[in-house]
Protein backbone atom coordinates (compact mmCIF):
# COMPACT_ATOMS: atom_id res chain seq x y z
CA UNK A 1 0.00 0.00 0.00
CA UNK A 2 2.64 2.52 -1.01
CA UNK A 3 1.61 5.75 -2.74
CA UNK A 4 4.06 5.01 -5.59
CA UNK A 5 5.92 1.80 -6.60
CA UNK A 6 6.32 -1.18 -4.33
CA UNK A 7 9.91 -1.49 -5.66
CA UNK A 8 11.65 1.14 -7.80
CA UNK A 9 15.15 0.45 -9.19
CA UNK A 10 16.82 3.23 -11.18
CA UNK A 11 20.31 4.14 -12.34
CA UNK A 12 23.38 2.43 -13.74
CA UNK A 13 24.74 -0.31 -11.49
CA UNK A 14 21.55 -0.31 -9.40
CA UNK A 15 20.41 -3.85 -8.74
CA UNK A 16 17.69 -5.46 -6.66
CA UNK A 17 16.67 -9.06 -6.03
CA UNK A 18 13.29 -9.85 -4.48
CA UNK A 19 12.07 -13.34 -3.71
CA UNK A 20 8.79 -14.49 -2.15
CA UNK A 21 7.29 -11.05 -1.47
CA UNK A 22 3.87 -9.44 -1.88
CA UNK A 23 3.84 -6.24 -3.95
CA UNK A 24 0.18 -5.30 -3.75
CA UNK A 25 -2.13 -2.31 -4.05
CA UNK A 26 0.59 0.25 -4.74
CA UNK A 27 -0.32 3.72 -6.06
CA UNK A 28 1.59 3.30 -9.34
CA UNK A 29 3.54 0.18 -10.39
CA UNK A 30 4.29 -2.92 -8.41
CA UNK A 31 7.87 -2.81 -9.73
CA UNK A 32 9.56 -0.10 -11.83
CA UNK A 33 12.98 -0.66 -13.45
CA UNK A 34 14.60 2.15 -15.46
CA UNK A 35 17.79 4.02 -16.40
CA UNK A 36 20.08 0.97 -16.83
CA UNK A 37 18.99 -0.74 -13.59
CA UNK A 38 18.55 -4.48 -13.06
CA UNK A 39 15.94 -6.39 -11.06
CA UNK A 40 15.52 -10.10 -10.38
CA UNK A 41 12.02 -11.08 -9.26
CA UNK A 42 11.44 -14.68 -8.16
CA UNK A 43 8.25 -16.19 -6.70
CA UNK A 44 6.61 -12.85 -5.92
CA UNK A 45 2.93 -11.93 -5.90
CA UNK A 46 2.48 -8.70 -7.85
CA UNK A 47 -1.22 -7.97 -7.54
CA UNK A 48 -3.74 -5.11 -7.78
CA UNK A 49 -1.32 -2.26 -8.42
CA UNK A 50 -2.85 0.88 -9.94
CA UNK A 51 -0.65 0.78 -13.08
CA UNK A 52 1.59 -2.04 -14.39
CA UNK A 53 2.58 -4.98 -12.27
CA UNK A 54 6.14 -4.74 -13.63
CA UNK A 55 7.40 -1.94 -15.91
CA UNK A 56 10.88 -1.99 -17.52
CA UNK A 57 12.07 0.97 -19.60
CA UNK A 58 15.21 2.59 -20.97
CA UNK A 59 18.30 1.18 -22.64
CA UNK A 60 20.32 -1.06 -20.35
CA UNK A 61 17.41 -1.77 -17.99
CA UNK A 62 16.72 -5.45 -17.48
CA UNK A 63 14.35 -7.54 -15.39
CA UNK A 64 14.23 -11.27 -14.78
CA UNK A 65 10.72 -12.32 -13.78
CA UNK A 66 10.38 -15.99 -12.73
CA UNK A 67 7.63 -17.96 -11.04
CA UNK A 68 5.65 -14.82 -10.13
CA UNK A 69 1.90 -14.22 -10.00
CA UNK A 70 1.15 -10.96 -11.85
CA UNK A 71 -2.59 -10.53 -11.44
CA UNK A 72 -5.31 -7.86 -11.55
CA UNK A 73 -3.09 -4.84 -12.17
CA UNK A 74 -4.71 -1.63 -13.45
CA UNK A 75 -2.76 -1.55 -16.72
CA UNK A 76 -0.41 -4.18 -18.19
CA UNK A 77 0.79 -7.17 -16.24
CA UNK A 78 4.33 -6.64 -17.60
CA UNK A 79 5.28 -3.65 -19.77
CA UNK A 80 8.64 -3.40 -21.57
CA UNK A 81 9.49 -0.35 -23.67
CA UNK A 82 12.15 2.18 -24.74
CA UNK A 83 14.84 -0.51 -25.22
CA UNK A 84 14.17 -2.19 -21.87
CA UNK A 85 14.60 -5.97 -21.68
CA UNK A 86 12.83 -8.67 -19.70
CA UNK A 87 13.33 -12.41 -19.26
CA UNK A 88 9.87 -13.76 -18.38
CA UNK A 89 9.64 -17.44 -17.41
CA UNK A 90 7.14 -19.65 -15.57
CA UNK A 91 4.80 -16.89 -14.41
CA UNK A 92 1.05 -16.75 -13.95
CA UNK A 93 -0.04 -13.50 -15.65
CA UNK A 94 -3.79 -12.92 -15.90
CA UNK A 95 -6.78 -10.64 -15.29
CA UNK A 96 -4.77 -7.45 -15.81
CA UNK A 97 -6.80 -4.50 -17.11
CA UNK A 98 -4.84 -4.33 -20.39
CA UNK A 99 -2.24 -6.67 -21.93
CA UNK A 100 -0.71 -9.49 -19.95
CA UNK A 101 2.71 -8.78 -21.49
CA UNK A 102 3.37 -5.72 -23.69
CA UNK A 103 6.66 -5.08 -25.52
CA UNK A 104 7.05 -1.85 -27.50
CA UNK A 105 9.79 0.28 -29.00
CA UNK A 106 12.99 -0.27 -30.90
CA UNK A 107 15.44 -2.42 -28.97
CA UNK A 108 12.86 -3.69 -26.47
CA UNK A 109 12.66 -7.42 -25.95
Amino acid sequence: NNTQEGLFVSGARSRATMQDNDLMSNGTKGVGVQSSANAVLISNRIVKNLEEGVFVSDSGSQATIRDCNVIENGMKGVGVQSSGQADIDGNLIHNNHREGVYVSGEGSR
